[in-house]
């Protein structure tokens, strides 16, 4: 048997092979990995991490403070800021550095990390460095440390609205192994975009610790597709109007965004079947388990409900892809219904339309009626008529209510009351 000698640093010096590591060294790794990436591009980057502490991302600084001599060697460096937003605002001017002529480096990836309050309170920021953008060869990850279980936290949180609010693609790694290989491909989407990039980052991930693939082979980008361009281009500028930036933003730098996801399949259909009825997200590994189905048991064996599951990795619209996807299983539902119908006769019958619904409130004595329902002339918009007293009926519905009425009061009246 070959004996394999390990070392504590292969996490961070092995190029090829595996490395056990935690989800917080998967991070000082994805910098290194980038730096080593970019160096054999021939290209003269720099890294720059920084952000505040908080959980899940409470051991960052101490893992990147470890590490400070492999990273100084690389050219990356770390500094724990103030607070999250000063931060934010560093990683902001960092990307404006191909607007100096005499720039040392062609340009400098950027890790901002901070718990759900920090991207809470960094918003104005954000938005303000989204729109920005990033330079070419520079790139941004936002890690936002998410505690939706609030084990640690005063609120639960979820920034994901707060990201996609401020126009950012947003990726969400399941385990150590997409953490590294997401970080790869969102530094790369960065720079074609010219976005910053949100990392959604949770403890079930931070906390973990897996064996790692290492290849440098690995979470390579696709070829790039052919995208529309505005006057300039994508990236950070100077001057540049804020209405400007924000055409740029929505016009060309989200749709390219969606693009380089569709290019790298971050989402994807993992299991199919014509017979599709449910599916399942963003965690495969642990479907089995959720289903408790014995080992070697998969949604598509036999007999289970479970048929499809579809791997959401990238917050955002569908692509037309993914929705044709979910439309071919809307009818194929829609034809099963009708199949049925055909088949039992009349036992499936279409309801009725019901009348427009009353509601009935008691004000100063008197009934108020408001009736819902649709105008006259056949407007789509619902409306409330106020009408005091009992509704007008007139004819036969008329007659019918005296004679009900008589037919109530008569034991009454058989016992002497008026």
């Amino acid at each position: 048997m070959t004996h394999v000698r390990v070392a504590l640093d292969d996490k961070y010096r092995l190029v090829e092979g595996r490395a056990f590591m935690t989800g917080t060294q998967a991070l000082v790794r994805l910098c290194l990995e980038q730096r080593r990436r970019d160096a054999e591009a021939g290209l003269a980057t720099a890294g720059y991490v920084t952000g505040y502490r908080g959980s899940p991302l409470g051991g960052v600084d101490k893992e990147f403070w470890r590490a400070e001599a492999l990273l100084a060697e690389a050219g990356v460096r770390f500094h724990a800021a103030v607070n999250e937003d000063l931060a934010a605002t560093a990683i902001w001017g960092a990307q404006q550095l191909p607007l100096f002529k005499d720039a040392l480096k062609d340009g400098v990836f950027a890790v901002w990390y901070g718990k759900g309050p920090g991207v809470d309170r960094s918003g104005d920021v954000f938005r303000h460095a989204n729109l920005a953008g990033t330079s070419r060869l520079g790139g941004v990850l936002a890690l936002a440390g998410d505690d939706p279980a609030c084990k640690s936290s005063t609120v639960p949180s979820q920034s994901d609205f707060a990201l996609i609010d401020a126009g950012m693609p947003l990726l969400h790694p399941s385990d150590v192994q997409e953490l590294l290989d997401f970080g790869l491909l969102g530094f790369a989407l960065s720079r074609f975009s010219g976005c910053w990039v949100g990392l959604k980052a949770v403890a079930d991930v931070i906390d973990s610790s897996a064996s790692v693939v290492l290849d440098p082979a690995r979470a390579r980008p696709a070829p790039l597709p052919d995208i529309a361009l505005p006057p300039g281009g994508l990236y950070t500028r100077w001057p540049d109007p804020p209405m400007e930036q924000e055409e740029r933003l929505y016009r060309f730098k989200i749709p390219a965004a969606a693009a380089f996801a569709r290019a790298n399949g971050f989402d994807r259909v993992v299991w199919d079947s014509p017979q599709a009825r449910l599916g399942h997200g963003h965690r495969p590994p642990l479907l089995p388990r959720h289903l408790r189905l014995p080992a070697g048991h998969g949604p598509q064996t036999p007999g289970r409900g479970l048929r499809v599951r579809l791997r959401l990795a990238a917050r955002r619209r569908h692509d037309p892809p993914l929705r044709a996807w979910a439309g071919r299983d809307r009818r194929r539902r829609r034809e099963a219904r009708a199949d049925r119908a055909a088949s039992q006769g009349s036992s499936l019958r279409p309801r009725r339309k019901r009348a427009p619904r009353r509601r009935q409130a008691r004000r100063k004595g008197r009934v108020a009626v408001f009736a819902f329902g649709r105008d006259r002339a056949g407007g789509d918009r619902p409306r409330a008529r106020p009408a005091f007293g009992p509704p007008r009926r007139r004819g036969r519905d008329r007659r019918a209510d005296r004679a009900s009425r008589r037919d109530r009061e008569a034991p009454d009246r058989a016992r002497g009351y008026p």
